[in-house]
């Protein structure tokens, strides 16, 4: 069974996905992790060594094989990936061969995932023209936050002392800020609400803001920061400001 907390458990009978074939194409993250978890969580063993999670990593994401010193932030993103398709391929193949209450199960996990883990974004999109606002809904699984312009190392790699720290709600405010599309490149539907299907005519194009805004949060939100920007003569610069949020 999968554990989740002090080792209360979703099903005492059940795994998670069933053990596979020990075949390289049939490895599963999500066997291996509930296996590791299982073990961790049992409190029978002080240390616990993730061979077989570790080889299954290297396996299925080539990426991060061997020993080398590799970005955490990258990695869970990786895993997280490969993780959601796994599950979501068990409960759309081989449905006749896997029983209706394992199936039950790994929806079950699936949405725990997304609900710990997946968030939406309202991406909002305004006519200039005739202010008429369109609406769509984005996943995502990670927000990628820019530095205010002002953090930018300037003259000689040097921030002003009273800019050493920035806060996280600076951060927050820049990326839901709006910004102005270039051109006429937007094809408004109030704007060609009018025009008929068959008219030959090209559509109306018109200038437009965009937003981005947060429309649900995950429970665990993760946030990355990009200190590192190209500045002039194609130099790369961190950003070494320190951020500052409530806890």
């Amino acid at each position: 069974a999968l554990c989740f907390n002090g080792g209360a458990s979703i099903s005492r009978s059940l795994e998670l996905i069933q053990n596979k074939e020990p075949s390289s194409k049939h490895i599963s993250l999500c066997h291996e992790l509930h296996t590791l978890f299982r073990v961790m969580w049992s409190g029978k063993w002080a240390l616990v060594s993730p061979f077989a999670m570790l080889h299954s990593v290297w396996s299925l994401i080539p990426a991060f094989r061997g020993y080398d010193q590799q970005d955490a932030q990258e990695f869970l993103c990786e895993l997280l990936h490969k993780v959601q398709q796994e599950l979501e391929s068990e409960g759309t193949t081989r449905r006749i061969l896997i029983p209706f209450s394992q199936r039950k199960l790994t929806k079950q996990v699936l949405k725990v995932v997304n609900t710990i883990f997946h968030g939406q974004l309202l991406s909002q999109v305004t006519c200039v023209s005739c202010n008429y606002k369109s609406n769509t809904i984005e996943p995502f699984w990670d927000l990628s936050l820019e530095f205010p312009e002002r953090y930018h190392c300037i003259e000689k790699g040097f921030v002003p002392l009273n800019q050493t720290e920035c806060l996280l709600t600076e951060m927050l405010a820049k990326f839901t800020e709006t910004e102005a599309l270039e051109g006429r490149i937007y094809a408004c539907d109030q704007c060609n609400s009018k025009r008929r299907k068959s008219n030959p005519k090209p559509l109306v194009l018109s200038e437009a803001r965009k937003q981005l805004m947060i429309y649900r949060l995950p429970q665990v939100l993760r946030l990355h920061l990009k200190r590192f920007r190209w500045s002039g003569r194609n130099h790369r610069e961190k950003i070494g400001v320190h951020v500052v949020f409530d806890q």
